[in-house]
Parts: structure tokens; sequence; C-alpha cells
């Protein structure tokens, strides 16, 4: 046996060779995704395996990518895997290898959805927004969903583009993060008609523009020496100089900005005043500098006051005002207020400008039409791995990662595992010098589903009240004569309820999902909701407006739906007068048998060459002691790539 790790070849002592553990998926834990794993091993310390790895030296590996173990004979790849140092020392290095879906586990529990570089999405606007319900590739999906302000509107009611807020596709996400990390994510079978249309809406107000179009907005006003002689009445309108850099046109007049769009700027001044004191000035007087709205009038941010004397009769320094929120249309304006001890002073002659400069930094600009929108900030703030399992665990999915070719493989279960004309005999590989074990699962007394809850849903929590245990969208499998501890699914994110909207005179009704956060009518968008998952499917014939034109079709945006083909409810709650079968029910029907099936344990003879090419999804005829049998591999326990020793191997009967 070789081993080399990067290219360079280890020396790997055969009383030392590792031995290697296989499988996809927990027969008792239907929820997790599992992978392949070695022993700890050790190897001597040389300079090559120190380069290899990354030993104690300072020189040695200073890239961060992970080392790759191959494990070949007669120059033939037998396995791939990555290695991870465990312990060093000049003598040896102890490592471990995890390989096939353990190779990106920690990866995908690392990265957050909204790290992820996913580019810049066309510009926010309605022709965009349309195009999104029907091609699913692009990087936001605009959904109508009602967060309050769509209660009890009449279909004539004119739909702006800055009423549908984005969602985010969780495959783009997904491709994107496993072709970062290498992979090809492939999604086989009947799941590819669905993988598409999984998207997660906004929550909160933390949606990004194009960094480039923040800065458009940003400005910078110069320095201009002034002097104002004469009363000085409170509060002063303090002049600003003219712009020295302003892309966006928002400097309208001395001392006024005005932005064209919402948005949060960070104002900070740069200045040096002298106040000319008369001689009946009182002791000490006091500046206070802040801004405000020139449309309402209302101070928007304020400056501790800054104490001027005598002795210190000058306002110098630079102010920074903090993030300010500021609408489109309202001016914003620099101030100062001058004040004793009594009240008001007019002990103030005049007012030397030796300096003033403001810089207006943009923040952030809220979500609007006209603006690119970063896409990964569309996302919930959740891992990779918070968003593959729930998908992973709704749909009763099975991963499958062949790490020599660089794929990671997505099947619904009731597909991965094929029929027994797909099977291959392995009747004689079956020791029965040490008979095979048969063993009798203890089976859980039910199998729980659960959505989270969202407690500032006011139409979520009345549904879940409305509902039979476990609630809505949620589902309880009750094993026959279980005994053992309760197994639960939890997902990440939370059902969601569904509802009409838009309703118009000819009987037209738009069911969408509700997210308010209090019920009666003409609410106000309330967005801060608990991370969703929703399904996007095409449009349907229903009459209303948007962006001023008239619509007939509409985009379908559901979590259940009756007379959809796809649903993501766990259970058949009685919703809206409709039921459908759930995913508790339908994906799971063959995993949860699965959970209470006999298992095999047995002596089994399996070759190096064979590892990769060993699927789980595939049956195998074997003699179970008694009966030839057909059954599928769910273990491959402590196999070593020496062909010489046999290796405990779990079957489960197809």
């Amino acid at each position: 046996m070789q081993a080399t790790i990067d290219g360079i070849e280890v020396p790997i002592p055969e009383d030392k060779i590792p031995a290697f553990s296989f499988s996809v998926l927990s027969l008792t834990e239907p929820d997790k995704i599992k992978g392949s794993r070695s022993t700890t091993f050790t190897m001597p310390a040389t300079v090559s395996v120190n380069r290899a790895l990354g030993g104690p030296g300072m020189a040695e590996r200073i890239d961060n990518r992970r080392p790759k173990l191959r494990i070949g004979s007669q120059g033939q790849s037998l396995y791939e895997s990555i290695v991870i140092p465990v312990e060093n020392s000049s003598e040896e290095v102890s490592v471990v290898s995890v390989g096939d879906n353990a190779e990106w586990f920690e990866l995908a529990r690392s990265t957050r959805l909204r790290e992820l570089d996913l580019g810049l999405t066309s510009v926010v606007d309605a022709g965009y927004q349309r195009a999104s319900w029907i091609n699913e590739n692009t990087l936001a999906y605009f959904p109508v969903i009602n967060y309050g302000f769509l209660t009890d509107r009449a279909s004539t009611f004119d739909v702006a583009v800055d009423k549908l807020r984005p969602a985010g596709r969780a495959h783009v996400a997904l491709s994107k993060a496993f072709s970062s990390w290498g992979f090809d994510l492939r999604v086989n079978g009947s799941l590819a008609r669905l993988w598409k249309k999984f998207v997660m809406p906004n929550a909160g107000n933390n949606i990004q523009v194009d960094p480039s179009q923040l800065a458009g907005q940003s400005a910078r006003f110069a320095e201009l020496p002034i002097t104002y002689v004469g009363l000085f009445p409170n509060p002063i309108p303090f002049p600003t100089p003219a712009p020295e850099d302003d892309p966006g046109g928002n400097y309208v007049a001395p001392g006024l900005y005005e932005p064209s769009s919402n948005l949060t700027i960070h104002p900070v001044i740069d200045v040096d005043f002298e106040l000319q004191l008369n001689d009946a000035h009182a002791s000490p007087i006091y500046v206070q500098m802040y801004l405000y709205d020139t449309v309402t009038i209302q101070t928007i941010s304020y400056l501790p006051p800054v104490v001027i004397s005598e002795d210190v009769p000058s306002v110098t320094g630079v102010f920074d005002f903090g993030s300010i929120d500021v609408i489109a249309g309202n001016g914003i304006a620099l101030a100062i207020q001058i004040y004793d001890g009594f009240g008001p002073t007019t002990y103030v002659d005049s007012i030397n400008v030796r300096k003033m400069a403001i810089e207006w930094t943009v923040e952030n600009i809220p979500y609007q039409e006209g603006y690119r929108l970063v896409a990964s900030s569309l996302y919930p703030d959740m891992s990779v791995m918070d968003l593959l399992k729930a998908i992973f665990s709704d749909r009763c999915l099975v991963v499958n990662t062949n790490t020599a070719r660089g794929t990671v493989d997505l099947w619904q279960d009731d597909e991965f595992f094929q029929p027994i004309d797909k099977g291959i005999n392995w009747i004689n590989r079956i020791s029965h010098e040490d008979p095979p074990i048969k063993q009798l699962p203890i089976p859980p007394v039910r199998m729980e589903f659960r959505w989270k809850q969202d407690a500032g849903d006011a139409d979520l929590l009345a549904l879940s009240e409305t509902q039979e245990a476990p609630g809505y969208g949620n589902h309880d499998h009750v094993f026959e004569n279980g005994s053992g501890e309760a197994k639960r699914v939890d997902m990440p994110f939370a059902a969601t309820a569904m509802g009409p909207v838009l309703m118009g005179d000819d009987g037209s009704t738009m069911w969408v999902p509700i997210m308010r956060k209090d019920g009666g009518v003409l609410q106000v968008d309330d967005y801060k909701r608990t991370p969703r998952l929703l399904i996007a499917n095409g449009v349907s014939s229903v009459v209303w407006k948007h962006d001023g034109l008239d619509m007939i079709e509409a985009p379908v945006c559901y979590f259940i739906r009756a007379t959809q083909p796809y649903t993501l409810a766990f259970g058949s709650g009685l919703v809206y007068g409709d039921r459908q079968p759930g995913t508790g029910q339908l994906q799971y029907r063959y995993r949860l048998q699965r959970m209470i099936s006999p298992t095999l344990k047995s002596l089994t003879r399996i070759y190096p060459d064979e590892v990769w090419s060993t699927s789980f999804g595939t049956p195998r005829l074997i003699h179970d002691g008694f009966t030839p049998v057909w059954c599928y591999v769910t273990d491959i326990d402590q196999f070593r790539f020496t062909g010489d020793d046999l290796t405990e191997t779990t079957f489960i009967p197809v």
C-alpha cells in the first residue's frame, strides 16, 4: 500500500495502517448526515511529512489548504480523504482522516450564508421582479407576502415595487458554497424538479445594496472660511460650504443635504470656529451642534455641548454624529445652539469660521427600487449546514460524496435505495465461521417533526392554536409497540401561515404567506420575522395590480397549498379547509420502516478497489445464516486497505 499527502509520499508502518469506517446515514437519527472517518494513526515526523501536514516548524505549510490523503496500490488510487493533524512532536505526527460527506462537514458548519460571495442582483424594478417569478436562476426572488400592509387591500390596490421584498434562493447559496469547497453539487431524480424552488424571504431590515451605489450617495463639503456678524437667534442654521464631492447631487442648497433615497448616513464634521464675545457676556457659554430635518424641523442627532470661555473662545475638532436614518426628499442641515447658565445668550458679536468640512458617508440604503442588492444579504443569519440540513430533513434526503470525482449527490430517500433488480450478488462474501448477528432494535415511542414558532407572528400563533396536536406544520409518527426514547427532527425555520390578499369583485383571490405582527386592518409592515423556508412554483392566474400595471398572473409562493404538487409541512393538518399529506408521511415512509427493521452484522469480504464503488443504495444478496436475503449496506466498520481482513458490515433488509 502506498500513501501520499498532497502528492508527497509518506511512510505508514505496517502496524500503524489506519482503519476506516463508512456510512451515509443513521438508522436511528433520520436527520443525521454521516461520512467516513479513520482511526487515529501516526507517521514519523520526517521533513516530507511535516511539509505536507504542517508541523511545528514556522516554514512548514503556510497556506490554508487542507492536506489530502491518497491511498493506492500499484498506481491505482483506492481512496482519497482529507487529513487533520491531531498532535505532532519531533518524532511523529498523529492524524485522523475524514472523507466522503465528512470532508465538508466543518466547512458547512463554519460558513455563514451571508458570508458567501454571490455577487450582485440586477437593479430592482418591476421587470426584474416579474422575471424572478418564472426564471428560477435569478439571484433574488420577489414573492407577494403580507407583512401587514396588504391586509384588506382590494385587487385594484397598486402594489409598489418596494412592497415586494426579496428572498434568497437556496440552490444558489448551496451550489456556490460547495463549488468554493471544490465540489460539484448534483441533484438527482425527482428532487431536481423541486430543487430550485426553495426560497427564504429576508427576515429583517438587513438587506445591503451595491457598495458602489452607497458611495454614489456619499458627499463631502469643502472648507470655506467665513465670518458672521450680528445678532444670533437660537437656533442658528449653521452655514456649510459648497460641495467638494457630491456624485449623487444631494447638496441642493447651502447648508442642505437632501437625498433622493431613504438611507442611513454617518455625518462627521471637522470644524474650527471662534466666538467673539462682547463685554457683557456671562461665563461660561455653551455651544451645542445638532442636525435637524428641514421638513419636520425635528432634531435628528446632537452632540454634547462645548464649553466656551474667555480663555478658550473657540470650538475646534472632529465631531461624529453617528448613524442617522434619513427620509428621501427630507433635507438635513446643521445648526448650533448658544446659551449660558440662564438660557439663550446674546453675548456673541460674531462667529469667525476658520474651517468647516462635513463628510456625509452613506452606510446603508434600505431596500427600495432602483438599486442592485448584495445577494448574500438576502439570506438569514444561519450556516450553510443549517440550510442543507433543513432541506435534507424536510424532504428526507440522502447525501453521498465521492471525493475522487469531487461530487456531492443529493437523492430523495426512496430513489437513492435501488430495487433488487439493480442488486449485486454478495452471497459468498459473508463469513459463517462467526455467524452473522441479527439485532432487533427497540422502536422509539414516536418520531417528532417540528417547525419553529415565531412569537411575533400573530397569524401563525392563532393558526397553531386551532390545529390538533402536534400543531400546524408538525407531525408525530407513532411506532406500534414503541418503547424507546422519542426521536425528533427540529427545523431551523418557522412554519408560515397562508391567507388571501388583494381580493377582487370577480372572486379572484391571491393566496400568499402571511407574516404579520398584529391583526387588524391597514397595518404597517413588520419584517422582523423568524427565518422562513418557502416554495416558489411559477405563477397562477390572478387579477391584481403591480407597479401601475394590471396583472393577470401572480407568483405562487407558499408553505402549504393543497392545489400544489409539493408541500413543506410535515403533517396533514386541516388548513383553510384543505388537507394535504405532509412530508413526514410521504417522504419518510421507507426511512421510518428502516428505523425499526432488524439489522444484520457480519464479517464481510470487501476488497480495497471496491470501497468507492460500494454504493449504500445498491442492494446486496447475502446469506444471513438461514436463507439468502436482499439487503442494503448501512455501515462498514474498521476497514483496512491491506485486503486481507474481513470487515464488520451492517445490513438492513430491502
